[in-house]
């Protein structure tokens, strides 16, 4: 039999990845930030819309569990992206990319509806791990979503209209 005084029961009990998983449901962790392109709230019909997010780093919390002190760490290993008109998602482990001219952005999304708005989102799934005091790092076996929160974005039709008086691509030819 072993006495114990009082305060020390914390002592005993065993930090599991489990335990830590549940405080880590508990904290809050980065949302992803959806980035589009073209810019300004506005995308055209029948348009590869770019998007991407800059949610790519670890986020590290620290906290205390049975009287410890315990560092969890949350890294992004997936994307899911809700295009907002109602096709279904796509998942990645791909963060997307800003558009660069000539090369291929990674992930984008054509709107085949006009003059609609739609509310596309970016969830980001972290796969997370933790150290106890001056313990080694050690894996949680379970993944946690954070859930992005949707944005404005208008599909808009352009229309070519011709403005203004004449071009001339070359001077007019002189008579004699």
């Amino acid at each position: 039999m072993v006495c114990l005084i009082a305060g020390e029961e914390p002592r005993f009990e065993v930090i599991t990845w489990q335990r830590v998983f549940e405080v880590m449901k508990t904290l809050e962790w980065p949302e992803a930030d959806l980035a589009i392109q073209p810019v300004g709230g506005k995308t055209l019909v029948n348009f590869e819309t770019n998007f991407f997010t800059t949610t790519t780093e670890p986020s590290t919390q620290t906290v205390r569990l049975l009287g410890r002190e315990v560092q969890i760490e949350a890294t992004p290993v997936s994307y899911t992206w809700h295009w907002g008109d109602g096709s279904d998602a796509y998942e990645t482990d791909n963060p997307g990319a800003e558009h660069v001219d000539g090369v291929k952005h990674q992930v984008f999304h054509v709107y085949t509806d006009a003059d609609v708005t739609e509310r596309p989102s970016v969830d980001v799934t972290y796969r997370g791990r933790y150290k106890v005091e001056d313990e080694p790092w050690r894996p949680i076996h379970e993944t946690l979503t954070v859930t992005g929160t949707p944005v404005r974005l208008e599909v808009v039709t352009a229309r070519v209209h011709l403005v203004g008086g004449v071009s001339h691509s070359s001077p007019p030819a002189s008579r004699r």
